[in-house]
């Protein structure tokens, strides 16, 4: 899937999470949301979020390496850990497992409305891309285990697309009336 595509669906899974009271309403939701489903790309060069951050992977392993140099303290080094990884490892490996969003879900705790915004964003990037026809090891690296709904890229990203724009519009309520009288 391209950036703009994570973008607009991690900008309508903030916008679902205020509309259905997962958070408090509040216009950074989306944006962080949507800023969350870039992550997960953050170990391929030239992608939107390395390309915003002017990073390239082998720089994540030197900042990796600088961090453990100077501190040594326990959450720097696993840090420092998780970049040297991301920078050594191929795309659409740890970043887009199950177990980088359970990280995600660990610095992130205590979760604020905004830290939720971000693993949601993070989340929807996996799905996304797990729909794909190159799918994800989810299980990275454990199993090259894929999930066996796939689907043609341009195909899912479309389907993606409108939905994203539908439930941005909160076309999701006009579903449920017409769902409710029987028309859908």
């Amino acid at each position: 899937m391209t950036g703009k595509t994570h973008f607009i669906m991690g900008v309508a899974t903030g916008a679902l999470m205020i509309r259905h009271g997962f958070v408090d309403a509040n216009i950074m939701i989306p944006l962080v949301s949507g800023i969350g489903a870039y992550f997960p790309d953050i170990d391929k060069d030239g992608t939107t979020i390395n390309n915003f951050l002017h990073m390239k992977k082998i720089y994540y392993v030197v900042v990796g390496m600088i961090l453990l140099y100077f501190n040594r303290d326990a959450g720097t080094m696993i840090l420092a850990a998780a970049l040297i990884w991301i920078g050594l490892t191929k795309h659409r490996g740890i970043t887009h497992s199950f177990f980088a969003l359970v990280f995600v879900m660990a610095i992130t705790y205590p979760y604020t409305d905004l830290d939720k915004a971000l693993i949601s964003g993070y989340a929807s990037h996996l799905l996304g891309d797990s729909l794909t026809e190159r799918s994800l090891e989810l299980l990275y690296p454990l199993s090259s285990w894929k999930p066996i709904f796939r689907f043609n890229s341009s195909f899912i990203e479309a389907v993606a697309f409108v939905m994203s724009i539908g439930a941005i519009a909160g076309l999701d309520r006009i579903a449920a009336v017409l769902n409710l009288i029987g028309a859908y």
